[in-house]
Formats: structure tokens, sequence, C-alpha cells
């Protein structure tokens, strides 16, 4: 049995960017109230502001610049926005495993030389190499491959819908659930051994 998973070839880009892709910056009421797109400078705020709350340990990127179209410069941007605006280890995710290897120079930049981060990462990421109903989004196995070569922690996102990829029993959606966190287990631990 081979160690690498059977890809479906789909490219559920989408899946790995689990934050709101708008915010509501303005109270209910006649002026306010209205949901706009979010912008690499909410990211930027909002990061700034949970650095000053004592009871928040860490941090997961809140939302997604919308402002910032580009796969590549939305990663670094995203991750330029947290390693600027906070002491607290953080949570983001990669779009596309290439990637990786840039935003990792800039870790160990700020974690003072070459190999640094790896050696003591500070940033993990959520991904969701597991799409349910049970098969595997390619980008997001790539990115895997990619974090366990940089010692990079992850938490895999498992995001069955019951009734839509998932049976509508309790039952089917919990099975269902576990099928893929198991999956989930399995990619990284066999990647890890590679």
């Amino acid at each position: 049995m081979s160690a690498t998973p059977r890809r479906s070839g789909r490219k559920d880009r989408h899946v790995q960017r689990a934050a709101p892709p708008s915010v509501n910056p303005a109270p209910p009421g006649p002026s306010g109230g209205l949901y706009r797109p979010s912008t690499l400078a909410d990211l930027h705020h909002f990061t700034r502001l949970q650095d000053t709350l004592d009871n928040v340990a860490w941090f997961t990127r809140c939302c997604i610049a919308t402002d910032v179209p580009d796969p590549f410069n939305l990663d670094v941007t995203t991750a330029y926005a947290l390693l600027k605006n906070t002491t607290k280890p953080v949570a983001t995710a990669f779009t596309l495993a290439e990637n990786v290897d840039p935003i990792v120079q800039m870790f160990d930049i700020a974690a003072g030389g070459v190999g640094q981060f790896s050696k003591r990462p500070f940033v993990k990421i959520h991904i969701s190499p597991v799409i349910s109903p049970i098969s595997f989004g390619e980008d997001a196995v790539d990115v895997v491959y990619k974090c366990i070569e940089h010692n990079i922690p992850m938490s895999c996102i498992t995001a069955a819908q019951t009734g839509a990829t998932a049976p509508v029993t309790l039952a089917g959606f919990l099975g269902a659930s576990f099928a893929a966190f198991i999956l989930d287990d399995d990619i990284a631990r066999c990647m890890a051994l590679r």
C-alpha cells in the first residue's frame, strides 16, 4: 500500500480559506449594519486588537483580505500581517504548496535565521486535505506535504454537512466526520514517514 493518498484531482482552493470574507463595521441601525468585503487593513486591525487582549493566548486569521486577489500575494500578505501585528502564536492557511517556502523564509528571518522557524514554529495552519464526502483536495494535500517538510503544525479541518456531503442522520454524519478525521490523521502520519 502506498503512503501517498489517492487524489480526486479537484482543485478546491476555497476549502483552505476558513475565515469570513466579509465584516460588519457598523452597528445595526439606519446608518449601518451592512456587511462589506473584508480587506488586508481589517486583518491588520483585528490582529493588533487581539494582541492587546490578555485573555487571548493565540490568534487565528479571522478574515480574508478580499482586496488581495492573487493567491500568492494573499498568503504572503496574510502571513506578514500576522507576523507584524502580534507576538502571540498564530494560525493561518496556505492556498498553494509553492507559496509555503517563501513564507517560511520570512518566518526564518523573524525567528533569527535560516532553519530557526522549523526548530520552534510559532505559526500553525488550518487545512482540509479530506473533502467530504471522502475525497482528497489536490492543492490541500500538496500543502500538507510542504508543511511537514518545514515542521509546521497543522489543524486538519473536517467539514461534513448533514444532508449535503454526509448522511442526514446523526449516526451517519458522525461516521462520515470520523472517517474524514481518521483520513486526515493517516495522511499526515504517512507523509511524515516519507
